[in-house]
């Protein structure tokens, strides 16, 4: 769960499962409580309807503590990993986008090796890395978005696949469309030159090679322009995971500070064996019990330094 309408997903969906009577979801320990009539509905049957919206389930045994504590350690792991490949395929992506385009030795590697429609080798590796980033490692946020909208629910899978596949898309399409304007320019070069070797004329000549120039600048900007919105799709992509690595890691120290928290409970109480009020001191008889086993009227004696059982 990454947001409250994911538990308001949830608290909704099981609500209406035949032989639930009340369900309630906690959005920082990861818990559902959930009370059902056995007789009409299992566990396991809760379990897969979870599973059905898109969420992961499982059944917590004795305190649960250990459970959801390990739940959260590996949430942390599969987000830090996850991050860290993501970031490995986005560097080189960064460098084609942030760097070759602004160093002037590397701006020849923008128009190298032209294979389809004026596409060339740059444009066709920001290509495969926005395609492995968006489609591989986003491929968690399309799953959770298919099965929250197949249950009429709308979560940040949604969003953050439409964001993502809408620049993806366009930056794709615009690869399709091509660049047909540079086979009109180098088929107009190849008839200047040969002009010039006719004619003779230097300045023809010099005219000649500033409008290329000036086409192939054009050109450039042209490609580095469309590159973009692969750049686009995969740095929010990136950001998201990197957002998930923290909120993940912010849940298990949440979890941390609880139980430490609830190690601080009392669990015993010394329950006065004369329940005699005008006999009560420091040093009556008491015996010691379970908090749980206290009862309205009770009276109980706290030691110096010690720690109160009850609130009232």
């Amino acid at each position: 769960m990454t947001c409250t309408n994911c538990s308001s997903a949830i608290e909704k969906h099981i609500a209406t499962v035949v032989g639930v009577v009340s369900v309630s979801v906690s959005l920082i320990t990861n818990k559902a409580v959930v009370e059902y009539r056995p007789r009409e509905v299992s566990s396991r049957k809760l379990i897969e309807e979870i599973e059905e919206i898109g969420f992961g389930a499982g059944l917590i045994t004795g305190d649960g503590s250990l459970d959801v504590k390990q739940l959260a350690q590996n949430e942390v792991d599969k987000y830090f990993w996850n991050f860290l490949f993501c970031l490995f395929l986005y560097v080189p992506l960064g460098i084609l986008i942030w760097l070759v385009p602004y160093v002037e030795p590397m701006h020849p590697f923008m128009t190298f090796g032209k294979f389809w429609r004026g596409n060339t080798v740059y444009v066709m590796l920001c290509l495969v890395f926005a395609t492995i980033i968006q489609f591989v490692m986003g491929q968690p946020f399309y799953k959770g978005a298919y099965k929250s909208l197949k249950h009429g629910n709308a979560n940040m899978d949604v969003l953050i696949v439409i964001g993502t596949t809408c620049a993806w898309l366009y930056g794709l399409i615009l690869f399709v469309i091509g660049y047909p304007g540079i086979e009109t320019m180098e088929a107009d070069h190849m008839v200047s030159g040969h002009a010039h070797e006719h004619d003779g004329h230097d300045n023809d000549h010099h005219r000649m090679l500033s409008g290329t120039d000036e086409q192939l600048k054009h050109y450039r900007h042209e490609i580095h322009a469309n590159v973009h919105n692969f750049e686009t799709s995969a740095i929010l992509i990136l950001i998201v995971l990197l957002g998930k690595y923290i909120e993940s890691y912010s849940k298990l120290k949440t979890l941390d500070k609880i139980s430490i928290l609830a190690s601080l409970k009392v669990s015993k109480a010394n329950l006065l064996t004369d329940q005699d009020t005008k006999k009560v001191n420091l040093n009556a008889a008491f015996s010691e019990i379970a908090v749980e086993l206290l009862a309205i009227g009770d009276l109980i004696v706290v030691q110096p330094g010690g720690a109160v059982p009850t609130d009232g």
